[in-house]
């Protein structure tokens, strides 16, 4: 399984991303957390993306191709979840290249509606205490990702490996349905 969750944020990628690894032994790449921790550990490279991340700005491509690619290439063979990464075409394009026969293959969008995200954000901020998820930061993410994630979902439908889920449900029934879409594919040997 290389699998790309696509959704924005408050989607529920990283949730859903988790219970997929933990059933099918993929690994779970999320890039939020790996940003986080190196933020939290006060490394060069947590410093440099800090303030990006406060203000809901997307990290820099290469940045995010230096910290995801090696983690893509130590997973032999390759089987792995990822979870905010790529977020725009170039991205992906560009992912596709360099991780060549372990590029992803298949992307799946987790489709809520925007007044629920909004809600789900909320929630998160006041239960983890997120300071990229005040009111906000929420708003400017989500259009963020109006404009520069969602042509995301026309690239990976144009070559063939978009599929979409509804996602607005319980957790655990989206992640059932999730299980039911990949064994379709062929790409989940069990169920959730």
């Amino acid at each position: 399984m290389r699998l790309v969750l696509i959704g924005a944020p408050g989607s529920g990628k990283g949730t859903q991303a988790q219970l997929l690894a933990d059933a099918s032994g993929a690994r779970h790449i999320a890039t939020g957390d790996l940003l986080r921790a190196e933020v939290d550990r006060g490394t060069e490279l947590g410093q440099q993306v800090a303030p990006l991340l406060d203000s809901g700005a997307l990290v820099p491509d290469q940045t995010l191709l230096d910290l995801v690619l090696p983690l893509v290439r130590a997973e032999q063979p390759p089987h792995y979840i990822l979870d905010g990464f790529p977020r725009s075409c170039p991205q992906a394009v560009r992912f596709d290249e360099l991780a060549g026969s372990a590029a992803p293959e298949r992307a799946v969008l987790l489709e809520v509606p925007r007044d629920e995200l909004v809600q789900r954000m909320l929630r998160r901020a006041s239960e983890q205490h997120r300071s990229d998820d005040s009111e906000e930061v929420i708003r400017h993410r989500l259009q963020v990702f109006d404009t520069q994630t969602s042509p995301l979902i026309d690239h990976y439908r144009a070559d063939g490996r978009l599929s979409v889920l509804p996602a607005g449900g319980p957790v655990l029934q989206v992640a059932a349905e999730l299980a039911r879409l990949l064994a379709g594919l062929s790409m989940l040997g069990r169920t959730v």
